[in-house]
């Protein structure tokens, strides 16, 4: 088979590269009968150099050069030459066999047919895409073919391509777009069919995932707040793609908007994935006043849309006047007198203003045009001056105009007097005055008319008639008339007088629409004295001839002559360019004068305008001495505009250069009938004069003034504009304004407004529906309502009086701006399970209209239908246990809350805490601050411990809440918590429902029970070589220790939990309490004493534990530090912890539930010296206790005595007791050497004279000498004489060492009073653990009780118990020998132990009897039986190691002679030990003369078991007093040992009495039982038969009467009988075969020997055949129940 490579391979393997792509030559154009020859190219690309040899192919169509050996160097390359010659059309294939240095490889030579084929992508996966979106992708299709072909797609939906048809060329490509355009969610996946004609077809996978587009906004509402027109305010909006598809977004603005004030940055675009886009939102108001509200709305092709509402208030700038008015005074003709006005600008913007006022007038302001441009936060000083020549009283009230805002007002008035005429002082309170004469209608009456009418007051009128007679045009009646004169004349400077200080700053009693229907309102219009001609236009006129004269008619409606005096300005070089002709005439009343207006240019080619003033008054005004002070009148201001200009006719004027300063006059939207004003500015902006004239002053609601004028170069005009609707639509007119008179050269103007009246839109079309809601709760539903209009309305909700109870609105009424949506909480209480139907009404009106306009009020009605419902919700499950829980942690558990009804629920939980009694100490982060409820005090409460999530809420119908309940206890208790869930209804409504109680509100409960609690330890188990568990028990003082680790925290633990720091340096490590751990006392260099404690976890919570040394560096130091000298105390501490004296491992831990630790503690005694260091036992989130470690290491030579505990409790002695018992207190000598010691027995002879010279307490060896290692037992006798406690310290000298103070403690009482178990609490007491639970290291033999207690016995008694011995090694074989001999107290007592000593192997276990022999005296004991286990398999192995001496093994040290005496026990540890030379008899160590220290590596193969041994033997009256009950069960007869012999007898004395009187009282009883004995014995002759009398044969008995001979057998036999039962040796034998009988059946058992659970053999007896004698019989039975029996 031919092996072809790629070229790759060829490289790697043979090193060589053959210049294709492929390792051959392909033909793919060729003709049937032509010859193609191709070159195929070989190169070494190897290091060495190569040999080539090559084979023909098969095929004769190929063809090449005859084969040669071809040797190629590295680098170079060959060339082979082959030939195709075809003679068909098919398809050729052939190969080139090459063998080289490395192997063997095959080239392919072949010729193709031409064929179509084509490459397409392996696939399209469009990914996600957006609903209702188009994606697009772009691939290519490349034809890779000798042959072109013709193409056609088949494509599933939704995807399409394009082109779908097409032709490709051979060699030739084509790109293809795919579009996919979902209008369904979901995943497309399909194929595409790509067929061709005459060729192969092919699969196109596509892909494509649809998704739905979710746009956010950043913010729903963008509030712009206030802006200045004319400036523009920009807020930042982004909106998020928060879905995984690219989206396109199109923003498009909601409600029909006049002009939009709000513009996007960007108006569509698309989004990506995940993407956001960030648009700036402009708003650029335009109409002072104006609130837009406009909402626009982000849309996606997928449907996807979001809202965003822009509101923004345009306002004008803040413009202010510093005075109301400017009073000139009284001033000579001619003279000019000026005053300053300050201008004050606020806003942010430049303010433009333009007083309305001739410059060259009368009142002169000193600015150039009367207009003014005010800088942003500044003010502008203007001199304004008063000029007048003609003497008479002036008053002119000038507008001062403001772009963009409300215009301004001041009064401007002074008087002009001469030599010949002085007019009244004219001043503020008369125009005042004058003001309020014609609000009442008495403008038209002169000062003279106003002087001769007085008031009389019989003819007054009412007010209701003065109101209706200045309502008519006609004139008062003479009553009325005669009390609004009055009231004119008295008006005093308070009402309308805004010449006062205060009114003149603020500018208070004149409205803004006032004052701009003065404006707009030209003379023309005025009632009392009127101009028909406002404005006059001479037109063209030549500046050498005059022009033609213009008339101007005055008109005087009055009731008294006026004089008219005119005032003719010139221009800025004092030419008059209008004149009046006559300047000053009289008007008669109800007549009118005729004035001409002359015109005289200065220049040619030039335009001229100017006001021309007329001021008109009474006549009567021209002399102070003919009016009076009140009746002074104002005079009037008449203006005309007068025009004209010097341009020839038909000669271009020039071209104007004039523009608005905003394009659109917009208005605000108003209400109609209600004015509103905007002002604009006209300005001329060329070098030349322009005039401008609008066609038409006012349209369709819309005015404004001045409609024509004159701007000289660089002048703006002001103009104002009004809007007054009348009807509720869009307003909208184009002015055109005319320059030039150019009819060419116009300005269009438009203006728009709004008239609108109050609306109100309800959602859902005027219904809202309340789901099924249960009776006596309520629904809130939110209903949203809209104000479609462009104003602001009032709304107030009526709900009629019969559906009170049942709905509510929250904030009923209130105010909605313009296009602003308002959510009402629209709430349902149903009282009665039923259907509900109500109908209620909206009324809605405008509102900030003037007090002259009408407000518009509709009604606007909602229906409402709702449904009541029974309600049913339980709570699951009823009772809740949180078990143990960590006090300050905390623990949730669920509750499951159910609505099984078919409408809402409300619920609210009702918590009722019970806390049970602890002795813990209170802790301040327990309580809690609660402010009273008037706020005015606070009291600490406790924290509650459970809290319930949610505690009040809603549940859907026909479903489930959680309710979390959480336990925080906060102390060491139980808590309870009664859980009531009640029905959350509306109390003001419950009196509805008949069915509503307080007692059916509560629809579920639930008891929950939680324990607070710590992780609590306990000491179970503590442990020493050779050291009985008592004494150290007693010691070390673990019954107080463990008391402690069982109660409750303190404070100063609390605290301590909750400060970190050093513990050294906390103030609350001292406030714990303090234990002694005492290691007692070593020699020096002796073995270091080591107490094994097992640490247990008692409490239901896993907890950590650590112990911390108070001394020690709890932050560690470097080698640098320095931490001083310190005090004598801190420098022993820093010793014992650098020697580490004491030392504990491990130091840390965790400990689970019910898990112990063993923790070591060990000393050292390396420092002859006395040593103790704090130590801090930490329990994580619990106890924490100092320990004292205690410890003491003497000299050799050092005598000492040690008593485990210092105090000691004697047992309780009833009073009257003549023989108490004898008790122990134990000391030992823990050193080296024999020491004697000595009772002070002073103390004790106090005591005795305290309590009448009566030995109390008496010490029965009170000197005497110890050994070394030995135990000193002090015998005290307690006879306590009255029912009380003693307490005595009995000082104990040792010979040669200190002195040591003991104290007893004893109790007496009265045995008819107390019981001796009520003061078992009252003497010391120990609660060690029966059964051993930390095993020692290499431990194999452990007991199966280490407590024996034998209570009560009475003298004399023998008493007995068992224990079992267990090897619980698999390996080493034990061997165990009990030592009694030094625990016998007296000669009288004996302790026993079968059997005594044995083997046992592994796995095996023993049984051992103990027995104890009461003696004759009264006894306390408390004595630990020893028993020594040795592993002899250890010992085996030491021993063969012994021979094999070496340094490595044994260290020896000689240092000192210590006594012949001096025991090995004594210098080898800290704790009391026994004799182990007279426990260890088959231990010999090295001679104590010889050594002081032996270490012996591996020799740990004996260890001391301990028994403690408990009794207390009491004489037989005593025992008898407390326990008769039981005398029967032992023996009074006293054993030969016991009794005395005949010498004792012949010393017997008075002192022996007590003694026998005893004994006689016992016989006594005997003989007084002796019925008793009798009834016993027929109670044993009436027990059942033994096993044995079911195999005996009975033997026959006749009906006879026996014979004398077996009537005398038979009394003989009785004889026998009861002698034998009544004899106490066999009584004695009969106990103790039974008992060794129930001891080996033990033992039997104990060792699977036979089960105590299988039925007894049950023996049954047939018929006897032959009557054997009975002897034989019953040595035949015998032997098999022997048998048996083994």
């Amino acid at each position: 088979m031919p092996q072809v490579l790629t070229k790759a391979q060829l490289k790697e393997r043979f090193g060589l590269d053959c210049g294709e792509e492929t390792t051959g030559l392909t033909w793919r154009k060729w003709e049937v009968g032509g010859e193609f020859t191709k070159r195929l190219f070989i190169r070494n690309i190897s290091l060495r150099t190569q040999h080539i040899k090559y084979v023909l192919p098969k095929s004769k169509y190929f063809s090449l050069e005859f084969p040669r050996d071809i040797k190629l160097s590295p680098g170079m390359s060959t060339s082979i030459d082959v030939t195709f010659r075809p003679i068909s059309k098919e398809h050729y294939l052939d190969h080139i066999g090459f063998t080289t240095d490395f192997g063997s490889f095959d080239c392919t030579i072949e010729a193709l047919l031409p064929t179509i084929q084509f490459e397409l992508p392996k696939g399209i996966d469009f990914q996600y895409s957006a609903v209702n979106e188009v994606a697009t992708q772009t691939f290519s299709v490349k034809s890779v073919g000798e042959l072109g072909f013709e193409y056609a797609w088949t494509l599933p939906q939704p995807y399409t391509i394009t082109p779908a048809k097409g032709t490709i060329t051979a060699s030739g490509s084509a790109s293809f777009t795919i579009t996919f355009a979902p209008r369904e969610a979901g995943k497309w996946q399909g194929s595409a069919v790509f067929a061709t004609n005459g060729g192969p077809s092919a699969l196109f996978p596509i892909a494509g995932i649809a998704k739905h587009a979710h746009l956010v906004v950043s913010a729903g509402e963008l509030q712009f707040g206030d802006v200045l027109v004319g400036r523009t305010a920009v807020k930042e909006l982004t909106i998020r793609n928060a879905s995984q598809v690219k989206t396109a977004y199109k923003i498009v603005q909601r409600g029909a908007v006049l002009q939009p004030a709000f513009a996007f940055s960007k108006m569509h675009g698309s989004i990506a994935a995940k993407g956001s886009a960030s648009f700036k939102v402009t708003y650029s108001p335009s109409a002072t006043g104006q609130y837009s509200a406009e909402v626009f709305e982000v849309l996606t092709p997928g449907g996807n849309s979001v809202q965003v509402q822009c509101v923004g208030t345009a306002i004008g700038p803040r413009v202010t006047l510093s005075v109301a008015s400017i009073d000139f005074g009284s001033v000579t003709a001619g003279t000019v007198v000026s005053k300053v006005l300050t201008i004050s600008n606020q806003s942010y913007d430049p303010a433009t203003v333009q007083f309305l006022t001739e410059p060259n007038g009368v009142f002169k302001f000193d600015l150039p045009h009367s207009e003014a441009t005010v800088r942003h936060l500044s003010s502008l000083d203007v001199k304004v001056s008063f000029v007048a020549q003609e003497p008479m009283n002036y008053y002119k009230r000038v507008y001062m105009l403001v772009a963009n805002e409300e215009p301004r007002h001041i009064d401007l008035l002074g008087t002009c007097y001469n030599s010949q005429r002085r007019p009244p002082d004219f001043h503020q309170r008369h125009v005042d005055r004058w003001f309020k004469r014609a609000a009442l209608g008495l403008s038209r009456y002169p000062p003279e008319k106003l002087e001769t009418l007085t008031i009389d007051e019989e003819e007054e009128a009412a007010p209701e008639d003065t109101n209706d007679t200045v309502a008519k045009k006609g004139a008062p009646s003479a009553g009325a008339l005669t009390m609004l004169v009055s009231q004119s004349l008295n008006f005093g400077l308070g009402g309308l007088a805004v010449g006062s200080k205060h009114q003149t700053a603020t500018g208070t009693g004149v409205t803004t629409e006032q004052i701009c229907a003065e404006i707009l309102t030209d003379s023309t219009q005025q009632e009392e004295v009127y101009l028909r001609e406002p404005y006059i236009d001479f037109g063209a006129c030549a500046r050498t001839s005059r022009a033609d004269y213009q008339s101007v008619n005055v008109t005087n409606t009055t009731q008294g002559k006026i004089t008219c005096v005119w005032v003719t300005p010139t221009d800025s070089k004092g030419n008059v360019i209008f004149s009046v002709i006559p300047p000053v005439a009289d008007i008669s009343p109800n007549e009118e004068f005729k004035f001409s207006v002359s015109f005289t240019p200065a220049l040619d080619n030039q335009f001229y305008g100017q006001r021309l003033e007329c001021f008109a008054y009474y006549k009567t005004m021209r002399n102070f001495r003919l009016v009076t002070e009140k009746s002074i009148t104002a005079p009037w201001c008449l203006t005309t505009y007068v025009a004209g200009h010097t341009f020839p006719a038909g000669q271009e004027q020039f071209l104007p250069q004039a523009e608005t300063s905003v394009p659109l006059v917009q208005f605000p939207a108003t209400h109609i009938n209600t004015p509103v004003y905007q002002t604009i500015k006209l300005a001329n902006k060329g070098d030349t004069p322009v005039k401008f004239d609008f066609t038409e002053s006012g349209s369709d609601g819309i005015t404004f003034t001045p409609s024509r004028g004159v701007l000289q170069a660089n002048q703006y005009q002001l103009i104002l504009f009004k809007f007054l609707p009348t009807e509720a639509r869009s307003y909208k007119h184009v002015f055109q304004c005319m320059l030039n008179n150019n009819p060419e050269s116009l300005i269009r103007l438009p203006a728009i407004g709004q008239g609108a009246v109050p609306e109100l839109h309800v959602e859902n079309a005027g219904r809202l529906y309340f789901k099924p809601t249960c009776v006596g709760a309520s629904s809130v539903r939110t209903l949203m309502i809209k104000n479609p209009s462009p104003i602001p309305v009032t709304f107030k909700w009526e709900i009629p009086e019969r559906h009170r109870p049942y709905l509510r609105i929250e904030q009923p009424s209130g105010m909605l701006k313009g296009h602003h949506k308002h959510p009402l909480q629209v709430q349902f209480t149903p009282g009665k399970a039923k259907e509900y139907e109500m109908r209620i009404e909206c009324t809605v009106a405008s509102t900030g209209l003037p007090m002259t306009v009408e407000p518009v009020r509709r009604k606007v009605p909602l229906l409402i239908r709702g449904e009541g419902t029974e309600g049913e919700i339980f709570l699951t499950p009823e009772s809740l246990s949180f078990d143990n829980v960590l006090v300050g942690s905390e623990q949730v558990k669920q509750l499951v809350l159910t609505n099984r009804s078919n409408c809402y629920v409300g619920y609210a939980m009702e918590l009722r805490e019970e806390v049970g009694d602890g002795d813990e100490e209170d802790d301040e982060d327990e309580f809690e601050m609660t402010i009273s409820s008037g706020g005015n005090s606070a009291t600490p409460s406790r924290k509650p411990a459970y809290t319930v999530e949610p505690a009040s809420g809603i549940i859907p119908a026909s479903s489930t809440q959680l309710i979390s309940v959480t336990f925080v206890p906060r102390r060491k208790t139980y808590y309870s918590l009664s859980l009531k869930c009640k029905m959350n209804l509306d109390f003001e409504n419950a009196h509805l429902s008949r069915t509503i109680t307080p007692d059916s509100l509560i629809a579920a409960r639930c008891q929950i029970l939680g324990v607070g609690t710590y992780p609590t330890f306990a000491i179970a188990d503590v442990r020493s070589d050779d050291v009985p568990t008592p004494l150290l028990w007693r010691q070390l003082g673990i019954d107080r220790l463990n008391v402690e680790l069982a109660s409750t925290l303190t404070l100063a633990e609390h605290k301590l939990a909750k400060t970190g720091g050093l513990l050294k340096h906390s103030e609350t490590v001292s406030d714990l309490k303090l234990f002694t751990l005492d290691f007692g006392t070593g020699t020096v260099r002796s073995a270091t004493t080591t107490v094994f404690y097992m640490l247990e976890n008692t409490s239901n919570l896993p907890a950590d534990f650590s112990f911390h040394f108070i001394s020690a560096n709890e932050v560690e130091m470097d080698h640098w530090v320095d931490l001083g000298e310190g005090d004598d105390y801190e420098k022993k501490q820093r010793f014992i912890m650098e020697a580490q004296l004491f030392n504990i491992q491990p130091r840390s831990g965790r400990l689970g539930v019910g898990e112990s630790a063993k923790v070591k503690f060990s000393y050292r005694h390396t420092d002859v010296d006395s040593h103790e260091t704090p130590v801090l036992l930490q329990i994580k989130d619990g106890k924490r206790i100092r320990l004292l470690l205690k410890g003491r290491t003497a000299e050799f030579s050092q005598r000492t005595l040690d008593f485990p505990a210092r105090t000691h409790f004697l047992k309780p002695i009833p009073i009257g007791t003549v023989q108490p018992s004898v008790q122990i207190v134990e000391a030992f000598n823990r050193g080296a050497m024999e020491t004697s010691y000595e009772v002070d027995l002073a103390p004790l002879a106090e005591l005795q004279r305290e309590n009448f010279d009566f030995p109390v307490l008496q010490c029965l060896n009170p000197r005497g000498v110890v050994s070394p290692g030995e135990a000193l037992p002090l015998r005290f006798v307690f006879t306590p004489v009255e029912d009380k406690a003693y307490s005595v310290v009995v000082p104990v000298i040792v010979k040669g060492g200190e002195t040591i103070p003991v104290t007893i403690n004893g109790r007496g009482f009265h045995p008819q009073i107390r019981m001796l178990e009520e003061l078992g609490q009252e003497f010391d007491t120990l609660n060690f653990p029966p059964v051993q639970k930390l095993l020692l290291d290499k431990q194999c033999v452990r007991l199966s009780s280490e407590q024996v207690g034998f209570g009560d016995v009475p003298v004399y008694s023998s008493n007995c118990t068992v224990v079992t011995l267990r090897n619980d090694s698999p390996t080493s074989v034990a061997s165990f020998a009990w030592n009694t001999d030094a625990y016998v107290q007296r000669a009288s007592e004996a302790l026993s132990v079968s059997p005594a000593s044995g083997t046992l192997q592994p796995g095996d276990h023993v049984i051992c009897k103990i027995t104890f022999d009461a003696g004759e005296s009264p006894l306390v004991l408390s004595a630990d039986l020893a028993c020594v286990i040795t592993n002899e398999t250890e010992k085996t192995r030491w021993e063969k190691e012994m021979p094999t001496f070496n340094e490595d093994e044994f260290d020896f040290e000689i240092t000192e002679e210590l006594p012949t005496n001096a025991k090995n026990g004594g210098a080898r540890s800290g704790m009391p030990a026994l004799d182990t030379a007279a426990l260890l008899r088959s231990q010999t160590l090295p001679s104590a003369a010889m050594k002081s220290t032996f270490r012996r590596r591996n020799n740990n193969h004996h260890n001391v078991l301990f028994v403690y041994i408990q009794a207390r033997v009491w004489t037989l009256p005593q025992y008898n007093d407390s326990r008769a009950d039981i005398e029967r069960f032992f023996s009074l007869d006293a054993p030969v040992a016991f009794l005395p012999s005949r010498d004792e007898v012949a010393k017997v004395g008075p002192s022996t009495f007590p003694a026998a009187r005893d004994v006689i009282r016992g016989l006594l009883q005997e003989i007084v039982h002796d019925g008793d004995v009798a009834r016993a014995i027929k109670q044993i002759q009436a027990e059942p038969a033994p096993l044995f009398a079911q195999i005996v044969p009975q033997p026959q008995r006749s009906s006879s009467r026996p014979s004398n001979r077996e009537a005398e057998a038979l009394m003989q036999y009785n004889r026998s009988k009861n002698e034998l039962f009544n004899n106490a040796g066999f009584n004695e034998l009969i106990e103790e075969v039974i008992e060794e009988t129930i001891f080996n059946l033990a033992s039997e058992a104990t060792h699977n020997e036979f089960s105590l659970t299988d039925v007894p053999l049950q023996v049954s007896q047939g018929p006897l055949k032959d009557q054997r004698p009975p002897s034989v019989m019953s040595r035949h039975v015998k032997f098999q129940a022997g048998a048996t029996t083994s």
